[in-house]
Formats: structure tokens, sequence, C-alpha cells
């Protein structure tokens, strides 16, 4: 049974989810900066991250791919602007490679000894990022190890836990993002995240609050574009 191959994609695509997990808005808008090196999956150097969120589905977009993720339906939408294409994944099936019951579990088994139990610890430190008061935390889970700084005080707030309940439930209907247990780093973070800092697999992300609003969101933002071609 070769596991690698979904182990793989598991990480790449876990990498454009976990932008949005604690994040939230009946209608919010934020901007970030986004510099990566080495990471599978995205653009060596700094780009903008435009993402667009509400209760039932969110969008986020750089220079040359959108996400859309509908909450009610537990289906991400992988977008190509250029090419007019774009790609559907259940998220309850994403990465489980078709297998036999037998070597399903034993997949799911190694996965729960490979990403271990999620970390989620305080450090105490506080600093001003982009205009917010926030806190550290350290965040280890599976491969990965993060840095977090978080602020309560960001606009929209408020409505950050009931959206984030959704995303946790998306993720435990997936037997292999369920292990991950992101309802409980959610919960244990107690934030939204300004700032970000993620090794992986040699590589490292940077992410940075650069604007956050809440304001009315057309529908369209969450649809197909007309005449774009499913892969």
């Amino acid at each position: 049974m070769n596991m690698t191959k979904p182990l793989k994609i598991l990480s790449v695509l876990f990498v454009a989810l976990l932008a949005s997990v604690p994040l939230a808005g009946a209608g919010i808008y934020f901007e970030s900066t986004q510099v990566s090196q080495g990471v599978p999956g995205q653009t060596d150097g700094p780009q903008t991250v435009r993402n667009y969120l509400t209760e039932h589905a969110s969008r986020a977009e750089t220079a040359d791919r959108i996400i859309i993720t509908n909450y009610d339906t537990g289906v991400m939408y992988q977008i190509d602007p250029q090419a007019k294409t774009y790609r559907e994944i259940n998220l309850a099936g994403m990465g489980m490679p078709k297998m036999e019951a037998k070597e399903s579990e034993a997949l799911q088994g190694m996965l729960k000894k490979m990403m271990g139990r999620l970390t989620v610890v305080p450090t105490g430190e506080t600093k001003e990022i982009a205009g917010y008061p926030c806190r550290k935390y350290l965040v280890k889970i599976m491969m990965m190890h993060s840095e977090y700084w978080v602020s309560k005080k960001v606009p929209g707030y408020a409505e950050l836990m009931t959206i984030g309940k959704k995303v946790a439930g998306l993720f435990n209907r997936n037997p292999m993002l369920k292990q991950m247990n992101i309802a409980a780093m959610m919960t244990d973070l107690d934030g939204f995240p300004v700032k970000t800092v993620t090794s992986m697999m040699n590589g490292q992300t940077t992410t940075t609050l650069t604007k956050i609003e809440q304001k009315a969101l057309a529908e369209n933002l969450f649809q197909i574009p007309a005449g774009y071609q499913k892969k």
C-alpha cells in the first residue's frame, strides 16, 4: 500500500485550508501579505492574499489561484482564472485514496501516529502587529510548526466562533482531517491570527494581516464564474 501520494495531497491542501480555519464574518474582507519559500503548492516570494468571508462560504484569491469553500455543502473549488478552469473537491473525501476497508483503517492508524497530539502553547509574549495587540502561541501539528500572533481586537471578532464551528465541522467529516483536531486548536488560540509563521517540509510561509473590514459581499464572489470548465 503506497501512502505517499495521499499524504502529499493532504499536506498541500491542508496549507490552503488552514489559512481560513479561525477566520469568519457575516461579511468580512481582509488582505494579507504572504511570503513563502520552499512550500509545496505555494509560489515562492511575496504575494497578496485577498479573503472574502461569510457564514456560509469563503473565498481566498491570489494572482493565479482562487479557492472557494462552501461550508454548507462541504465542497471546495480550486479555480484557475488564467485557464478558466476549476477543480471540485469534496472535503469529506479529500486526501482519501480508494482502498479496501483494512487499508483505509491502516492509513488512518498511521496518520494518527504520524500527526501525534496537537499542541498549542501560550508563550506569554505580546506585541503590536498591524495596529493590533497580539499574543504569541506556538502550535505543532503533524509535520508543521507554527507561530501564531492572535488578537481579539480586529473588526468582526464577535462573529468568529460561529463560522469557526462550521469549519471545524467540515474537518470532522473527513477521517484524515479529523485527526488534526482543529476545533481544539481554535479554542486554545482564542483570537484572530494577525501574523503566522509556519514551517513544514523544509519550507516556510509567513502571513501578515494588512487590512480587515466588515462589509456586504456579493453572492457571486462565492460562485464559479460563467464559462469556466470543470477539470
